[in-house]
């Protein structure tokens, strides 16, 4: 199997780029950066095509690599699993990157949520969706502000209050200062007193959300997704 740390490394070496300048060029933290290298953390299918166009790196070496397991830990009922779920998202990626149109670059999610699990949900939710949306992962206020501020089609943002990496509170707070073009917002939280919260939200789902529950909030949302609504009113009153 071909290491794809090795891969992103080798190309952004021989392009004379730091890890923080890649980060910046895909709107991701530096510290992503060095735990991809490091096969520490999967990447997205979207940041993964658009790593390759920024490194110049050809894409068809990416369905080999293995993105199981970096270390030589014995099998458990656990690592069997999250196998299982890499797969998936392998899978998902490769989805992605066959049926991507160009309506995929026009509308974009920002994701704000650094579980494997939930991305994956999110992920494989979306291609249920009649039109492709560029999934973004950022990881801190800041960067999500500059995001916004340079990008006018940012359809959804999805933010964690429950990470223990993410300070997806103070992404929250500062959204609602300074989200001027009033971008529609879904928490991923399991305390009730945040799903009082409603300047602004337009859906909650728990820690543990799977995909249909994230399906059943994206078929709440009547912003740039109609036929999805209609499809879902329809099969409900069948």
């Amino acid at each position: 199997m071909l290491d794809l740390g090795a891969i992103l490394k080798s190309g952004r070496l021989r392009m004379g780029m730091s890890q923080i300048t890649l980060a910046r060029k895909l709107g991701v933290n530096s510290s992503s950066i060095s735990r991809w290298e490091k096969n520490q953390q999967v990447i997205a299918g979207d940041t993964l095509i658009e790593a390759a166009k920024i490194l110049n790196i050809t894409q068809e070496l990416f369905p080999e690599y293995d993105i199981n397991r970096s270390d030589g830990t014995p099998l458990t009922n656990n690592n069997v699993y999250n196998i299982v779920r890499s797969l998936q998202y392998k899978i998902t990626a490769l989805e992605e990157k066959m049926t991507a149109s160009n309506t995929a670059n026009k509308f974009k999610v920002i994701v704000a949520e650094d579980n494997l699990d939930v991305q994956i949900s999110i992920q494989e939710a979306m291609f249920h969706l009649p039109t492709r949306y560029h999934i973004v992962h950022i990881y801190n206020e800041k960067e999500i502000i500059e995001f916004l501020q340079r990008s006018c089609d940012v359809s959804l943002i999805i933010i964690s209050l429950t990470s223990e990496k993410i300070n997806g509170r103070k992404i929250f707070n500062s959204l609602q200062k300074t989200n001027t073009t009033k971008v529609p917002i879904v928490l991923i939280t399991d305390r009730k007193a945040d799903k009082n919260i409603n300047t602004g939200i337009v859906g909650y789902v728990d820690q543990l959300a799977n995909t249909e529950a994230f399906l059943d909030v994206f078929a709440k949302i009547d912003f740039e997704w109609p036929a999805f609504v209609n499809k879902q009113n329809e099969d409900s009153s069948n």
